[in-house]
């Protein structure tokens, strides 16, 4: 009952895999959400992020930070990351997201009862020269805002594979 309440985002696909552990106690799903609790790994291999391309993002010179970014797709070979859900809040942490051309590191929260998402994140090419990108994606998770707060080339950076979830 409360899975079938949250609602399937139509802007990310793939396949996905996961261990989950949540207790929640209720006889509403509003109830369920107030008091559901857990940790959960997740991932989704061989994907596609709707609305937003990353690739072309990250080779443009000039991008005007804050605006709306919406359109193109972004695929991507895994993403993953783990969640911890504190009532209708759940956070999400150590997300790492591998595309052909960059490699992203991502995190914030989803509200189950706003249908809610507010992530942040950066995404790092592998490519000489090495560029930055500091992204966010705000708003309804059917149809979030894709916007970057800034765009650099610097130095190469790193992006930590978080450990393993027993």
């Amino acid at each position: 009952m409360l899975f079938e309440q949250i609602g399937k985002p139509n802007w990310i696909s793939g396949t996905g895999h996961g261990q989950w552990l949540l207790e929640a106690e209720g006889r509403t799903v509003a109830q369920l959400w107030r008091h559901l609790t857990g940790n959960a790994s997740a991932s989704i291999t061989d994907g596609e992020i709707t609305g937003v391309d990353l690739t072309r993002a990250l080779e443009q010179k000039t991008l005007v930070p804050g605006q709306d970014q919406n359109g193109g797709k972004t695929p991507f070979s895994n993403l993953q990351s783990t969640l911890t859900a504190n009532g209708d809040t759940i956070t999400l942490s150590d997300g790492i997201m591998t595309t052909e051309a960059a490699k992203a590191g991502f995190s914030g929260t989803l509200s189950l009862f706003r249908q809610a998402l507010m992530l942040r994140g950066s995404i790092v090419t592998g490519k000489d020269p090495v560029r930055v990108l500091t992204f966010a994606i705000d708003g309804p998770w059917r149809k979030p805002l894709f916007s970057f707060e800034n765009l650099a080339s610097s130095p190469p950076a790193t992006v930590e594979t978080p450990p393993a979830v027993p």
